[in-house]
């Protein structure tokens, strides 16, 4: 129907308004309302909300028998410019006069910044990506920085912003480029049509941007007629704008009915539960699936939903596809980037040389297995921060790999980058995924445009900053997956009014999603945006008020709409229902909002950053420890993983299972213990300093040594995680040195130190199993009756060993019992053996030497705190402690033998920590392998 009267107001044309009704879908009113003018088609100008609303209406005008289609487009396209600045030109430009300015001109813009803060490229560019984001939005209300600034209480804020933009301008001017804010704003103001076209419609667009309706309302002044349609019945005249537009005032009052409500709105726990929900109601409903809608109002649920619909055999259509920030070919652009910067990060190339397409900078017949496997070695064991400082420690192996990565980077040259970096985009799109490589070649060839267009002015950009530029020129390229391998759309809130299928499932109808909270912009909160004509708030909640309305209406006679609330998503994060659903008065309201916040009903969990999908099997591998001719010789630290846990002993001993440290920074527990241990070490083979009764002269050999050892294994430039390594290891090797010089002078000499059994012709075995281990340290006491055994420890906290040996016997961990457990003693309960270290260095030693009486043995704790540094013994230590120990060693060493490893250990809170399994199996090895 026709709004009357509504052609002028005060001498201004305004368009005419043409309402739909609520009868039919958006869609199939528009439809019919266009087919119906068959003469008037070829000449008229469609505008509908989006592109993609565009394309479904083609597509039914098509169906539907429209011969001569309109010209159909969203409204940002009735200002394109063609022949103006990319983005990524207007970036540069800015990052150029932010790089330049000083700080202390622009006091109200940057109140915080400390002088220099904006010189690096990555803080500039931060600062250009704003700078563009805000002219853009800006532009939507046809407005710039002063006229901001006449509309703000932070006039010299936006003055010393406007400053900048003169700068900016500028700077593409040299460039002679042509500002592309500034020509759409002037094309928005004299709109050139598509030739032919006769007559503009405005087909149901609920929230154009002020720049569109000026575009509009000059179209109308040029003397083009234009009509506007407005989904929703005659009677609904007052609550719409002459533009369609619903009118605030009006929208976030009104109330919203929606039919049939307690079996409607559906409040489950998680998205996991919310997907398996919706596909659950198009199958009770039987809907087919060009009758069914499926809405993502909550982005954080389209994991969930593609999972649940692709198991069910729908799988789903993402009309706004998916980005590629995780791909390869983002991943290559930051690596390098990082690769090609000041110092040439090593930690940048071990990641590079992972990724496709890198071969080409390897030597000949180098595969990227191998050479990652190089590099990985060299950082595990050197911790180098560049790539100079891994040449100096790189071996023979994989110095080739340095040498002929450098010889390739060198090839970016000022002045060349451009050239250099086509050939080598080339190569790697050629091995990225089709997808991406197409989806993202059109924006890294505008960049790499830009770069050209800069040095063919004088300008030469730095190859990290260019690297960061094409990483930036495809930050927002996004992935559609094939259409016609999928069922369902996927679509987002905005797109659902242009679906016509009578069955709609709005799922994640959640508070800050529909209708969408945004935080106050640091430049234009929503009072400001008010002013300058922007959407703010308000208009999104009357927007989305009215397409809900819309869409409960155009259904509520043959079809029907089901909103899906979850009270978590799958990370954990709450949500809240939308205020939309909560639209009523008085007890209607009380009954829906106590619906919406019931307690929860679901025997489900309410989800989590995790939970198993899968189950892992005990791989068959032969057991190196099982009878034969030569088998694999066992070790003190081998029975203890046993004792500790026999399915782990297995995965790490057997299988070979261990944790990559990818990310390591410093020197791990073992690292750091080795480099201690090769001090002291080197201090009892040294005749010349281990018998002497001087602290400080052991201290100044252990500190030397310690240095000495660092720059072997680290070189000389070592970073500052290993500095303070580094000062920790020489306080604790210094307060050794006091202890130390101490027991040397009560009579107690270092006669081995570092003794390795089951080498060097030294053999032994427990339980007629050879045995393979390193004794730190044996002393003998000048009367040369008296022995001691010691191992050094490293870890943060002095241990007394007798407590690191037995441990208190719980059956709810599940460790094995193998011969009887060591009786209560006083406060003690019933102990089993966590390690049997200590006792077997004893009986090894005792039998070795041929001591008269058992050795002591202890501990020389070097932990953190060095007050706690100290030579401790194990008091009461005797033959029937070892007796006991030796029996549950050899109960040990026979079921490993005997290959009885599925006995999983229930660890408590404070192992779990440092459980090398743990990330593997988060909820137990007993559940992760499925054992009974």
């Amino acid at each position: 129907m026709q709004d009357q009267g509504s052609f002028s107001f005060e001498g201004n044309p305004h368009p005419g308004r043409e309402f739909l009704g609520w009868d039919a879908p958006l869609l199939d009113s528009v439809t019919t309302w266009l087919l119906n003018k068959p003469e008037d088609l070829s000449r008229m100008l469609v505008v509908t909300p989006t592109s993609n609303s565009g394309r479904r209406l083609r597509l039914a005008l098509s169906n539907d028998g429209g011969v001569l289609a309109p010209h159909v487009m969203a409204p940002s396209r009735l200002f394109e410019v063609d022949g103006v600045a990319t983005r990524q030109q207007s970036l540069w430009a800015w990052t150029h006069v932010i790089q330049q300015l000083d700080v202390e001109d622009f006091p109200h813009l940057f109140p915080s910044h400390l002088p220099g803060s904006t010189r690096g490229f990555s803080a500039a560019l931060a600062l250009a990506r704003q700078m563009v984001t805000l002219r853009d939005m800006l532009a939507e209300g046809d407005a710039d920085f002063r006229v901001a600034q006449n509309q703000s209480s932070e006039k010299e804020r936006w003055r010393e912003l406007a400053t900048l933009e003169s700068e900016m301008l500028q700077c593409l001017g040299r460039w002679k480029l042509r500002d592309s804010v500034l020509a759409t704003r002037e094309k928005a103001h004299a709109p050139v049509l598509p030739p032919g076209v006769s007559q503009v419609v405005v087909a149901c667009v609920p929230d154009p941007t002020l720049l569109a309706s000026r575009a509009l309302e000059n179209i109308l002044a040029s003397g083009v007629p234009v009509t506007v349609l407005v989904h929703a019945p005659s009677s609904e005249a007052d609550s719409f704008d002459s533009w369609g537009v619903p009118r605030t005032d009006v929208w976030t009052q009104k109330e919203i009915d929606i039919p049939d409500w307690s079996q409607r709105l559906h409040v489950v726990d998680s998205s996991t539960e919310a997907a398996e929900l919706c596909e659950r109601l198009f199958a009770e409903e039987k809907s087919p699936s060009d009758g069914a809608a499926l809405a993502l109002c909550d982005a954080t649920f389209a994991p969930a939903l593609q999972k649940t619909f692709g198991s069910a055999g729908w799988p789903l259509f993402e009309p706004d596809g998916s980005g590629i920030a995780d791909t390869g070919v983002m991943r290559m652009l930051r690596v390098m980037r990082d690769l090609v910067g000041r110092g040439q990060s090593f930690e940048a190339l071990r990641e590079w040389v992972r990724l496709p397409g890198t071969e080409t900078f390897l030597p000949p017949k180098t595969s990227r297995h191998w050479a990652s496997g190089m590099l990985d070695k060299l950082h595990l064991e050197h911790l180098p921060e560049t790539i100079s400082d891994a040449a100096a420690l790189a071996s023979s192996h994989t110095q080739p790999i340095l040498d002929a990565v450098t010889a390739k980077l060198d090839e970016l040259t000022p002045g060349k980058l451009a050239g250099t970096l086509r050939t080598w985009l080339s190569d790697w799109l050629m091995v990225a995924d089709a997808a991406v490589a197409q989806a993202a070649e059109a924006g890294l060839a505008e960049a790499l445009e830009a770069v050209d267009h800069m040095e063919s002015h004088g300008d030469y950009p730095q190859p990290d900053e260019v690297f960061e530029m094409l990483a930036e020129s495809v930050q927002s390229t996004r992935v559609t997956n094939d259409r016609s391998a999928t069922v369902l759309d996927l679509q987002g809130w905005l797109e659902l009014s242009y679906d016509p299928a009578p069955h709609l499932v709005l799922a994640g109808m959640h508070e800050e999603c529909v209708p969408e909270g945004t935080a106050d912009d640091a430049f234009v909160p929503d009072s400001l945006r008010k002013n300058l004509g922007l959407r703010d708030s308000h208009g999104r909640f009357a927007r989305d008020a009215f397409l809900l309305q819309s869409a409960l209406r155009s259904r509520s006679e043959s079809g029907r709409v089901d909103a899906v609330v979850a009270r978590f998503n799958d990370a954990g994060e709450a949500r809240k229902p939308s205020r939309l659903l909560m639209r009523q008065h008085g007890a209607k309201l009380a009954a829906v909002v106590n619906h919406l916040f019931a307690e929860s009903r679901s025997s489900q969990s309410r989800g989590g950053p995790w939970h198993r999908d899968w189950s892992l099997n005990f791989p068959q591998v032969k057991n190196p420890y099982a009878p034969g001719d030569e088998p694999r010789k066992i070790s003190p630290s081998a029975i203890k993983d046993y004792l500790n846990c026999p399915a782990r002993f297995f995965l790490k001993r057997i299988v070979g299972m261990h944790p990559y440290e990818s990310g390591k920074r410093e020197m791990n527990a073992m690292d750091f213990g080795n480099i201690c241990h090769g001090v002291v070490e080197s201090f009892g083979k040294d005749n010349s300093i281990r018998d002497s009764t001087d602290a400080g002269e052991i201290d100044a050999y252990c500190s030397d040594q310690l240095d000495r050892q660092m720059e072997a294994k680290y070189g000389r430039r070592i970073s500052l995680p290993l500095m303070v390594q580094l000062e920790s290891a020489r306080e604790r090797l210094r307060a050794f040195a006091v202890k130390q010089a101490a027991e040397r002078a009560l009579g107690w000499k270092i006669v081995a130190t570092e003794l390795r059994v089951g080498v060097d012709d030294i053999a032994w075995e427990i339980a007629g199993h050879p045995v393979n281990m390193t004794i730190d340290r044996i002393d003998c006491h000048e009367d040369e009756k008296r022995w001691r055994v010691w191992d050094y420890k490293t870890s943060g906290k002095a241990h007394h060993p007798q407590d690191q040996h037995q441990a208190t016997w719980k059956d709810q961990e599940n460790r094995p019992l193998l011969a009887e457990l060591i009786p209560a003693e006083g406060r003690k309960k019933e102990r089993r053996w966590s390690d049997v270290q200590l006792p077997l260095y004893a009986a090894f030693v005792q039998q070795h030497f041929n001591t008269s009486e058992l050795p002591e043995v202890g501990y020389i704790n070097l932990p953190r705190a060095v007050s706690d540094v100290d030579f401790c013994r194990w008091t009461g230590f005797d033959p029937s402690v070892v007796d006991h120990a030796r029996t549950w060693a050899e109960a040990a060493v026979e079921k490993i033998r005997a290959g009885e490893f599925s006995q999983p250990a229930i660890l408590p809170l404070n192992e779990r920590e440092w459980d090398d399994f743990g990330e593997l199996a988060p909820d137990g090895l007993t559940a992760a392998f499925g054992i009974s």
